[in-house]
């Protein structure tokens, strides 16, 4: 008897023990409510945080591509265009390719160097033109082209001399803005603000 008393002794606590550490079913049901709850709540923050990353690396595309721009004017002592690119998506125009073209060595006949890159996902160049007054600045840099995967497409752009200016035919309004398409507002709440400097044609990048 005693012997049988000191095994229930043992093993009743133990018992116990497991099933206070057990969770009960209405418990689990609990969890996954409050991280259903949590997730949902994230999910508008980390889109944010996506959009203004996105933001920011199409901002430096753009100004690369005119950094580009500018020394191959002045490498190769002819003028390049940067041409800014409308592309159709689900039927409506928005203005996030670009491409760099430079001239023959008689300066006329155009062709392209490099590839027609396209803004990452979901971001656009202004075409407000508070916004981007530079985005038709030249209105001698216009046309059409083919782009792979989008067809014909409009084109307005900026021309880069062999100084690695913007040759005297832009004095003001010399900049241009990138947002997300979602983020309509004048001004966009979040956004990056290049501005080409006319004379030298360095740039200038604003954020927000």
């Amino acid at each position: 008897m005693t012997g049988t008393k000191k095994t229930m002794a043992a093993h009743g606590p133990a018992g116990s023990e497991r099933n206070r550490a057990a969770f009960s079913l209405l418990e689990l049901l609990v969890v996954i409510a409050i991280l259903g709850i949590v997730a949902t709540l994230s999910i508008p923050a980390f889109s944010s945080m996506s959009r203004a990353r996105n933001v920011t690396q199409a901002g430096q595309i753009l100004a690369d591509h005119i950094a580009q721009a500018r020394q191959q004017a002045s490498l190769k002592n002819r003028e390049v265009e940067v041409r800014f690119i409308t592309v159709q998506e689900s039927g409506v125009p928005v203005v996030r390719a670009i491409q760099l073209w430079m001239a023959n060595p008689s300066g006329t006949s155009p062709a392209a160097i490099g590839r027609v890159d396209v803004l990452p996902a979901g971001t656009q160049i202004a075409t407000n033109a508070t916004l981007s007054p530079l985005l038709t600045a030249d209105p001698t840099i216009t046309g059409t082209m083919t782009v792979s995967g989008y067809g014909n497409c409009t084109y307005t752009g900026i021309r880069m001399d062999s100084a690695g200016s913007l040759g005297g035919s832009i004095s003001g309004n010399n900049f241009l803005t990138i947002h997300a398409k979602v983020d309509t507002a004048v001004p966009p709440d979040n956004y990056v603000t290049l501005r080409v400097n006319p004379v030298t044609g360095r740039v200038t990048e604003y954020r927000r």
